[in-house]
């Protein structure tokens, strides 16, 4: 049993118990469990950290004094050099002292036996945690990521809005609205059928692991259908599910923290550990948390600790010998007040990611890791980490006179390049294909909320969500409350001559729904620049539409 206590200056309070029982028991590849119900249950109790903004102007932008920014010809990604000192003001952060809400009893496992070939290749994610946020919450992750020599990506854009697009491109290399033509026809269709990189690597001889830690809000079952049988060999769906329905504890914006005594994040990290352990083969897995991360900006730094330590055991066993890991998230905080500021702005398009190598590989490939850590400061998205992680199913492509080959051709323009390749210095949006709406590389400037062309891009953006609800009439027409802020985005090139693009900040009625859009201007006629994006909570308001992305526009009548 341990307590987190918060100290002042004030924040965001946690206060963690966890008590009760559960015996989850590992063998080879079956699973057992047991589960044990008791009256004693897990508490939490916060305060939501919109409380910190309340008095927070939210049309005001934030610029902070130590930044810099990637300079490339085609884009400039901005990024911090000193995290702590840039956000203090804007996130007063206190982290926990006495951090010890689950004490467990060390497993003492060890890699050491396996004989693989190289090398294992593992998808370690936290979701909706920017790169800065990353910096800022889990500072003894971050550290550690640095002793190992991670590459971290420093310009790594998202390329839609929420989880399944950005793992869609990773996964399969392909935009969420392009898997319609290819293996997803209808909203009721099941997963089944596409043709996802873990299917690449099994064929390859690897062995192959799917699990998250949250059944209800995962990427392929949240409002969607899932699987019929089993993608990979091992799937920790089916477990997570009863574990939520029979032993979840302490719901929080709508996903249990803990299975009885053991938070969730845990039990996954303990999965990945078991079947490191276990497997004599080679394993591709694909490893998501979300039930920590998803809607809280200051959650994560509970997981500190754990994921330091996990490293730290994967590391000293000699399992990172024999490893690639990527260690990233999806986007950033995609709601509430932070969100609503020019830092949110930012950080819900920049998401972290690392890459970690043994040391073998980067002597053996050490042209195609030079070509990565070149990379880490360029324009790169998911579709770039799919081509990677093909170029990691046998190794042959990334032999240096292979990789010497391919850097001479005519690749410049593709939308998916393997971060084995130098990406192009002049790479731009348009070119990796990230549409204007999630372009972290414009700048902006800001626009009159008051003036008639404020007025038209919100009544055009809220008049394209009453189309796109037009045909479920137990959502209410939405009509514009507020224009609550307007930005225009400095564009160049000659194809931007007569053409303007707006980001504009809307407030509806009824629901009180804020919602933000990149509209262009040409030849007299508005259009849309990609999605448009939810910045405040909706809870329950769409409960009664059951297409994913519709919930996030519905006001239910």
């Amino acid at each position: 049993m341990g307590i987190i206590k918060r100290r002042t200056p004030p924040g965001p309070r946690f206060t963690f118990k966890c008590i009760c029982l559960l015996t989850a028991l590992f063998s080879g590849s079956a699973l057992i469990f047991i589960v044990s119900r008791s009256n004693n249950t897990l508490f939490l109790i916060s305060e939501d950290y919109e409380d910190l903004y309340e008095n927070q102007d939210y049309n005001e932008e934030y610029e902070p004094e130590n930044t810099s920014t990637i300079h490339t010809e085609g884009c400039r990604i901005p990024f911090m050099n000193t995290v702590e000192e840039s956000v203090r003001e804007l996130i007063p952060l206190n982290y926990p002292n006495d951090m010890e809400p689950c004490k467990e009893k060390e497993t003492g496992k060890d890699f050491k036996d396996k004989k693989d070939l190289p090398y294992n290749v593992l998808i370690l994610g936290i979701d909706s945690v920017s790169r800065l946020n990353f910096h800022r919450t889990m500072p003894k992750t971050a550290a550690y990521m640095k002793d190992l020599e991670a590459v971290e990506l420093h310009g790594y854009n998202k390329i839609g809005d929420n989880t399944f697009p950005n793992l869609i491109a990773v996964l399969l290399g392909k935009k969420d609205t392009e898997l319609e033509d290819t293996c997803l026809p209808n909203t009721r269709a099941f997963f089944d059928n596409c043709p996802f990189i873990w299917e690449k690597f099994q064929r390859a001889g690897f062995s192959t692991a799917l699990a998250e830690d949250n059944a209800s809000m995962g990427m392929f079952d949240f409002v969607k259908r899932g699987f019929v049988g089993y993608p990979t060999d091992y799937y920790f769906h089916t477990f997570i599910h009863q574990a939520e329905h029979h032993a979840g504890t302490n719901k929080d914006n709508h996903a249990f923290l803990c299975m009885n005594e053991k938070f969730f994040f845990k039990i996954l990290l303990d999965y990945v550990e078991d079947l490191a352990t276990t497997l004599k083969n080679k394993l591709f897995g694909f490893f998501w948390e979300i039930t920590m991360s998803h809607g809280r900006l200051n959650y994560p730094m509970v997981m500190d600790d754990s994921y330091t330590n996990f490293f730290i055991k994967m590391h000293d066993s000699g399992y990172l010998n024999e490893t690639i890991i990527f260690f990233m998230s999806d986007h950033g905080m995609r709601w509430g007040a932070f969100r609503q500021t020019r830092q949110g702005y930012l950080e819900d398009r920049l998401p972290f990611v690392f890459v970690l190598f043994p040391p073998s590989f980067r002597e053996k490939y050490n042209l195609a890791y030079t070509n990565l850590k070149l990379n880490s400061r360029r324009l790169t998205t998911p579709f770039d980490i799919h081509s990677t992680l093909l170029d990691l199913v046998t190794l042959d492509n990334i032999e240096n006179e292979r990789i010497d080959s391919r850097s001479n051709e005519s690749y410049s323009n593709h939308r998916n390049i393997s971060l084995f390749l130098p990406v192009p210095r002049n790479r731009t949006c348009k070119t990796a294909d990230i549409d204007d709406h999630w372009c972290a590389c414009h700048s902006r400037v800001a626009a009159s909320r008051e003036s008639v062309e404020a007025r038209e891009s919100a009544e055009f953006v809220v008049s394209h969500l009453n189309n796109l609800l037009k045909e479920y009439p137990q959502c209410s027409k939405l009509k514009v409350a507020e224009v609550m802020s307007v930005t225009e985005l400095v564009l160049s090139g000659s194809e931007y001559t007569k053409w303007r693009e707006l980001s504009v900040v809307v407030r509806t009625s009824p629901g009180g729904g804020v919602f933000e859009a990149t509209v262009g201007r040409g030849a007299g006629r508005w259009s849309l620049a990609g999605a448009v994006s939810r910045l405040n909570f909706y809870g329950d308001q769409s409960h009664c539409v059951p297409h994913y992305q519709l919930r996030l526009y519905c006001y239910c009548s």
